[in-house]
């Protein structure tokens, strides 16, 4: 919609002011500038398509790098990024965090190294969660429970929707010396926006699709981490990603086996509804932890 008003804008800036009146005819006769300014136009579209084609085969060419360098782990959950520029994955078998970006770059983070998750927009903690403890701006309880909605709704700009934003991104802290922090770029209005705008507004047709789907990443991540931070403050808990144990006798003709069942089921479908596993995962987990039983 934006460019259509655009060009036509341009449209009838370019009759206004290349065109001349004739004075015998009393008509309006194009004059040089306006073959100019029309040769200028259908270059500027033709460079413009040329543009998008080369956008869409680069998208297309990070998206099958991920895809090969995805192979290499145990994937039990993931979050694709804007346009494809990278992949957050966990590997609840390996117990570790990967970040695999388009360029070539990665990261991978043993979960017992992990110390805190923050969500932070253009300098901004939204939310933090640490071992022990939970602060920020949107709980990370919030977060798990569903609230995300709310989360996009309140980083997306005041009722007047003067806002803007620059950066949307998760920093995992880390126990290591070396390497203390892992970011990972949700949204970059400078990338997206090939360099031409340092932020963009939230409601813009082109770009804030992009924002929403970046805050949307970065809360999934968030929840992810959640999980992780969970297990090591309370090491006794078993994922629902993992491989169940086989129940011993007692546990077979113990009576709380159906419930347990249940309660594993329970989890999956939380999961699934928070979007964390998708509908195929939640049907192959589901029958695994029933054959299992």
């Amino acid at each position: 919609m934006k460019k259509a008003v655009i060009g036509l804008s341009a449209a009838a800036m370019l009759t206004a002011t290349s065109c001349a009146l004739n004075e015998q005819t009393n008509e309006l006769e194009t004059t040089w500038l306006f073959w100019a300014l029309l040769a200028f136009f259908i270059v500027a579209a033709i460079v413009g398509c040329i543009q998008n084609v080369k956008n869409e085969e680069e998208k297309k060419e990070r998206a099958e790098k991920l895809k090969t360098a995805t192979k290499k782990f145990h994937v039990s959950a993931k979050v694709v990024g804007v346009n494809n520029r990278y992949q957050f994955i966990v590997d609840d078998v390996d117990k570790r965090i990967i970040l695999i970006e388009a360029t070539g770059y990665k990261k991978i983070v043993p979960f017992d190294k992990i110390m805190s998750v923050e969500m932070v927009e253009d300098n901004t903690m939204i939310s933090s969660r640490s071992i022990g403890r939970t602060i920020g701006g949107a709980l990370i309880g919030d977060l798990v429970a569903g609230r995300a909605g709310m989360i996009v709704g309140g980083l997306s700009g005041d009722t007047k929707q003067t806002k803007r934003v620059s950066k949307v991104e998760v920093i995992i802290k880390m126990r290591d010396f070396n390497d203390t922090a892992l970011h990972i770029p949700c949204f970059d209005a400078r990338l997206e926006t090939n360099n031409t705008q340092k932020d963009i507004k939230p409601e813009d047709s082109i770009f804030g699709p992009m924002y929403k789907k970046g805050v949307a990443d970065a809360i999934k991540i968030t929840q992810l981490v959640d999980i992780i931070i969970d297990q090591i403050e309370n090491p006794s808990m078993q994922p629902v990603s993992a491989t169940p144990t086989q129940p011993s006798a007692k546990n077979i003709e113990s009576a709380d086996t159906s419930t347990s069942i249940a309660d594993e089921i329970k989890k999956l479908a939380d999961m699934k509804a928070q979007g964390l596993i998708t509908d195929d995962e939640f049907i192959t987990l589901k029958s695994k932890i029933i054959q299992d039983k």
